[in-house]
């Protein structure tokens, strides 16, 4: 076994979600490792969610979530996206999206994704296109069949955030990262940042 996964699963309390997310050793150098058990049980069990988390923390929190479309731009990969398996040249959409609640207003995600535009089947490209809805809601309508592949998790305080986030840099994130898969191949790349309180302060 790597140092690294060592490292992650501790030599007396291995981490349930060694299993589940294949590539944490490859996560970012500003993401550092967190203990799951000194996480509040919401933030555990948004580490699992792998299809229902807007439904999860709408019900949590008893509220509806609401979108707002940051950025939203198609351009042609610089170099080869490994995660999305894709050559340099191909079209990425890069989509920055907050969720928070319809009622009161109160920030629970960010998401940063990626997406390999010409493997969208039509109706998620319509979808997509021009719209700032979440992509889970998008991907429900057009009964997509996809496969979630999470990747990365840890915590970290960002220096920077889009101007619409600026009071939160600095703010303590839990952040994962994830795969979309269909029919084989990964055409999104999700990044999501979940902010943590005060009471998390020891995880």
């Amino acid at each position: 076994m790597s140092n690294c996964m060592e490292a992650e699963r501790g030599a007396d309390a291995p981490s349930p979600l060694t299993a589940i997310y294949v590539a944490q050793c490859d996560r970012p150098h500003g993401l550092k490792p967190v203990d799951p058990q000194r996480l509040a049980p919401f933030h555990r069990a948004l580490l699992v969610m792998d299809g229902t988390l807007t439904h999860f923390i709408e019900v949590f929190h008893g509220e509806t979530l609401t979108s707002s479309g940051l950025r939203q731009v198609t351009t042609p990969l610089r170099a080869y996206d490994r995660w999305l398996e894709a050559p340099a040249g191909l079209p990425v959409m890069e989509r920055q999206t907050i969720l928070s609640g319809a009622r009161t207003g109160a920030f629970y995600v960010y998401a940063e994704s990626r997406i390999a535009t010409d493997r969208l089947p039509p109706c998620l490209r319509r979808g997509i296109d021009g719209s700032g809805e979440l992509l889970g809601r998008i991907m429900r309508a057009c009964r997509a069949e996809t496969y979630r592949e999470l990747l990365w998790y840890g915590v970290e305080y960002p220096t920077e955030l889009p101007e619409a986030l600026a009071e939160h840099v600095g703010t303590r994130f839990l952040t994962r990262t994830y795969q979309v898969i269909a029919g084989g191949r990964p055409f999104m790349v999700i990044t999501e940042k979940f902010p943590l309180p005060d009471a998390d302060e020891n995880a």
